[in-house]
């Protein structure tokens, strides 16, 4: 059974604009269900813009805020294969809540779609894709994350 805990910072009000930590847990182990990861945990920490950019600078040394930040637990890729009963955590996944709203307006759909889009990404992040490292490995990320929202909707 795979498990989404989440964690709410201080300087961000639940339920932001309608989206609530049940939304973001839910549609986070369908996601996980989706990719047939099993016994998998993730944590989501929900944040506001100014702390992105702080974790974005400090690690990835861009001084801006972003929508999320995943922090995988393991170097080895797609993690929850094998079948016994222990729990796998896979990282951690920063979101902030102010960044998928602004995104949500540009790109003309709703602050769930968003969410979702983004929840997506990041855990494809967490299970080894990186659309980083090469065009090649930018394409086959972005394939896999519209087979999986596809599969949401």
């Amino acid at each position: 059974m795979n498990l989404c805990q989440i964690e709410i910072m201080d300087n961000i009000t639940i339920p932001f604009n309608g989206i609530d930590d049940s939304y973001i847990s839910e549609v986070s182990v369908k996601i996980m269900d989706i990719l047939e990861l099993k016994n998998c945990v993730i944590t989501v920490i929900l944040c506001n813009n100014l702390e992105i950019q702080k974790i974005n600078c400090n690690y990835r040394f861009k001084d801006y805020p972003t929508d999320v930040i995943s922090f995988a637990y393991r170097e080895e890729s797609f993690p929850g294969e094998d079948d016994s009963d222990s729990s796998e955590m896979l990282g951690d996944i920063f979101l902030s809540l102010e960044k998928a709203l602004e995104q949500s307006k540009e790109l003309a759909h709703d602050l769930q779609t968003e969410i979702t889009r983004l929840m997506v990404h990041s855990i494809l992040h967490l299970i080894g894709y990186d659309h980083e490292t090469g065009s090649d490995d930018e394409q086959i990320m972005f394939k896999k994350e519209d087979e999986v929202i596809e599969k949401l909707i």
